[in-house]
């Protein structure tokens, strides 16, 4: 997602060797960091994207979050997308590119990647929701009378109570 004048090269490089510049970047979340390094995957952990200034030095653009996770973890070596930077300014500029339009992914969109994944909460939620005659509405919203979309909700009461809280999904509010 780099401008039209900006060509990426994919490359390996040494974490040592990766800066972070403050006048642009955000702070370390340590709770992201965390998160990272508890659930490393390798497919998930991506490239980061780096731009290497006219004196060779290398600064993160984009995955200073996981550049910390990395370090942490002790790792020599990270996949990044490298493009020839003309400064801080340029720099800033993708950086600002790379961010401004993100749109975070809503909880709905991860209970359908779960589910398919067949990750246990998931599926769980998804059984009780069927068996009280309901189904979650995987296009997000409300849906019909016998649709919810409540996902968040959901997965708090079962963290909460549990399979074995008597009809889970009373707790819900929306089923009494």
């Amino acid at each position: 997602m780099a401008d039209e004048k900006t060509k990426l090269v994919e490359r390996k490089l040494l974490v040592m060797e990766l800066n972070v510049d403050s006048a642009y970047q955000r702070l370390v979340v340590k709770g992201q960091v965390a998160t990272i390094v508890n659930g490393y995957n390798e497919a998930a952990f991506g490239r980061l994207l780096v731009g290497q200034r006219a004196d060779g030095s290398k600064w993160t653009v984009d995955g200073q979050q996981r550049l910390e996770a990395a370090r942490r973890m002790g790792f020599k070596h990270v996949q990044c997308l490298v493009f020839e930077s003309q400064g801080r300014q340029h720099e800033a500029k993708l950086f600002v590119m790379y961010n401004k339009d993100r749109t975070g992914i809503k909880p709905i969109d991860v209970f359908k990647a779960a589910l398919e994944a067949r990750e246990p909460e998931a599926v769980l939620i998804t059984a009780l929701v069927g068996e009280e005659g309901f189904e979650i509405n995987r296009k997000g919203g409300g849906g019909g009378p016998h649709m919810l979309a409540c996902v968040t909700t959901l997965y708090n009461v079962l963290k909460r109570g549990g399979a074995d809280h008597p009809r889970p999904l009373r707790c819900v509010g929306h089923l009494d």
